[in-house]
C-alpha cells in the first residue's frame, strides 16, 4: 500500500470515526431517555444528581473564596501595628496621588471610596477629584466638605463633555506625587494597598509601573471572583488589560507619553499601560500578589454583555494593534472566538517559513504510530518541514513495514537505535544533535493532527524575540484537555493548566 493511499485511507477512518461517535451518543441519549422513564431509572437519576450535588459541593467548600478571605485577608490589631510601625521608619516615603474622575456617580457610592482612602494606613497620599460641572449639588456640597475637612483631598469641577479620559488627564494635571493611580467612584481600596505599593517602591526604586491583584464587591460588600495575576506576562497582556487596578505609574512617565488618550475612550486604562510598558524593562514592572482593589460589579451586570462592553473591546483591539505597530511587530489582534472578551494575537509568518525537524521516538504500536504520522502529513498546512522517526528497537512485525514504506517518504527519515535502552530525554538529545533544521519540535508517538495551521501557530510565536520553546493545547478524545500549557510551582514544582477541563460544560 502506497502512503498517499494510507492518506486517503486514514481521512476516510477519521470521518467514520466521527459519525460513529455522533451516532454513539444519539444512541446513548435514547436509551437514557427510556430508562430515566422506569421507576428504577427515576432512582438512578435521582442517585446521580445527589452524586453531583455532592461533587459540587465539595468543589464549593475547596474554592470557598469568603473562607480564603477569612485565612488569609483579615487584617488583625497586631499586623496593623507592624504596618504602622514599618511606615514611620520609611525613608523619603513617597507621594502617590489617587486620581478619582466623577462622571455621573452618586454620592454615596463616591463617599465609600473616599473613605476607603482615608483608611489607608499609609498617609502619605492626595486625593485628585475632578468632576462634571455641577454633575450634582449634593454630591458637589459633599466633595467640598471632604476637602474642608482633609487637606489631602483637592477637586475641581469643568465643562468637560463627559469622557473619561478627559477627567482622568484634568485629575493628572492636580497630581503632584512622584507616583499616581486610579480609583473609580464606588471602588475600594483594601487598607494596606498604599502601603504595600510604597514598600515595592522603596525596594524597587527603579520601578515604573506597579500592579496588584482585585477582586470584585457588590452593593452589600460581599467580595468575589477574585482575579489572582501573575507576575508581569507579554503575551498575557496582549490577550487582555492583565495589569487592571490597583496599578500605579510613575507620574513623569506618563506625562511623557501624552497621558490618557480620549481616541481609544472605554479602554483608555488598556492603552495607558501598553504605551508605558513600551518604555520600561521587565525588571522595571512589579506585581504585588495581594488583593489590593475592590472593584464595584452590581449584580445586575455580571448577567449579561452591554453595548458598553462591546464597544469597549473593540477599542481594546484598536488599543493592541496600535502598540504592536509602535514596536514594529507583524502582528494582528483580534476577538477571540473562545474567551469573551479577549484578544488573540496572530503573528505573521515570513515568505521564507523556517526549517522544522518533527521529532518522533516510538517503539512497536504501530497503530497509534500510524495515527500520527499520517495526521501529520495529512493535514499540516505549514511546508517546510521534516519528519525523524527514532526506531527505539522496535520488534513488530507490523510497526516494521510500515517504517519500511515510510523510508520512501522524501520528508520522512528514519534512525535505528535499538542498542539504548529508552530514554526519551537520550533519544530526543541525540536527534537534535543531528538535526540541521532551525526549529525542532518534540512528539510524542500517540499525537494525532486535528488543526491543519497548528505548526504554523506554533513557529509564529517561536519566531518572536524572547521566546525559546512553545507548546500546544492537547486534547483527550473524550474532548477533555489533557493540558494548556505547563505552570510552574504548583504538585511538584510542575503542573497542566487546566487539565481534564471540558471546556463546552
Amino acid at each position: 500500500m502506497s502512503v498517499n493511499s494510507d492518506l486517503q485511507a486514514l481521512l476516510t477512518e477519521q470521518e467514520r470515526r466521527l459519525y460513529k461517535a455522533l451516532q454513539e451518543i444519539d444512541t446513548k441519549e435514547r436509551e437514557l431517555r427510556s430508562i430515566y422513564n422506569t421507576p428504577a431509572g427515576k432512582f438512578i437519576r435521582l442517585y446521580k444528581n445527589y452524586k453531583k450535588e455532592l461533587k459540587q459541593k465539595k468543589n464549593a467548600e475547596k474554592n470557598n473564596y469568603t473562607l480564603w478571605l477569612t485565612q488569609y485577608d483579615t487584617l488583625t490589631e497586631k499586623r496593623r501595628k507592624q504596618v504602622v510601625a514599618e511606615i514611620s521608619t520609611m525613608e523619603a516615603p513617597p507621594l502617590i496621588s489617587v486620581l478619582m474622575p466623577l462622571l455621573h456617580t452618586s454620592l454615596p457610592v463616591a463617599e465609600q471610596s473616599i473613605h476607603s482612602l482615608q483608611a489607608q494606613l499609609y498617609p502619605n497620599w492626595e486625593l485628585c477629584i475632578t468632576g462634571e460641572h455641577v454633575p450634582n449639588q449634593q454630591l458637589r456640597h459633599s466633595i467640598e466638605r471632604f476637602t474642608t475637612g482633609d487637606s489631602r483631598i483637592t477637586c475641581t469641577f469643568n465643562n468637560d463633555n463627559g469622557y473619561r479620559s478627559e477627567a482622568g488627564n484634568a485629575s493628572l494635571a492636580l497630581a503632584s506625587g512622584e507616583f499616581f493611580t486610579m480609583l473609580d467612584p464606588g471602588d475600594m481600596l483594601n487598607p494596606l494597598a498604599l502601603y504595600y505599593i510604597a514598600r515595592e517602591i522603596a525596594q524597587y526604586p527603579q520601578s515604573g509601573l506597579l500592579y496588584s491583584d482585585e477582586d470584585i464587591i457588590n452593593e452589600q460588600g460581599r467580595r468575589r471572583e477574585p482575579y489572582f495575576k501573575p507576575d508581569f506576562n507579554y503575551d498575557l497582556f496582549l490577550t487582555h488589560n492583565m495589569i487592571g487596578h490597583l496599578s500605579v505609574y510613575k507620574t513623569s512617565l506618563v506625562k511623557q507619553t501624552g497621558g490618557f488618550q480620549s481616541a481609544l475612550e472605554g479602554s483608555e486604562d488598556y492603552d495607558l499601560a501598553l504605551r508605558v510598558t513600551e518604555n520600561l524593562q521587565p525588571q522595571q514592572i512589579r506585581h504585588i500578589p495581594r488583593i489590593l482593589y475592590h472593584k464595584r460589579v452590581p449584580e445586575a451586570s455580571l448577567t449579561h454583555t452591554t453595548e458598553k462592553s462591546s464597544c469597549s473591546h473593540k477599542t481594546a483591539l484598536l488599543a493592541v494593534n496600535n502598540h504592536l505597530e509602535r514596536k514594529g511587530i507583524k502582528a494582528t489582534a483580534e476577538t477571540s472566538q473562545e474567551v469573551q472578551g479577549c484578544n488573540r494575537i496572530r503573528y505573521a509568518l515570513s515568505i521564507h517559513q523556517p526549517s522544522v525537524e518533527i521529532i518522533i521516538p516510538t517503539c512497536n504500536m504501530a497503530e497509534l504510530l500510524k495515527i500520527c504520522i499520517l495526521t501529520i502529513l495529512a493535514k499540516t498546512t505549514y511546508t517546510n518541514y521534516s519528519i525523524t522517526i527514532i526506531d527505539n528497537g522496535s520488534t513488530e512485525q507490523e510497526t516494521l513495514s510500515l517504517l519500511s514504506l515510510w523510508k520512501k517518504e522524501p520528508r520522512i527519515r528514519i534512525v535505528r537505535d535499538e542498542e539504548t535502552p529508552f530514554n526519551y530525554s537520550k533519544l530526543n538529545n541525540r536527534a537534535a544533535d543531528a538535526s540541521e533544521a532551525e526549529y525542532l519540535c518534540l512528539m510524542n508517538n500517540d499525537i494525532e493532527i486535528i488543526t491543519p495551521e497548528w505548526l504554523n501557530e506554533m513557529v509564529s510565536h517561536a519566531v518572536q524575540s524572547g521566546v525559546g520553546a512553545v507548546g500546544a493545547r492537547l486534547w483527550h478524545p473524550n474532548a477533555t484537555i489533557q493540558h494548556a500549557g505547563v505552570i510552574l510551582g504548583i504538585k511538584t514544582g510542575t503542573g497542566h493548566v487546566i487539565a481534564k477541563i471540558n471546556p463546552l460544560q
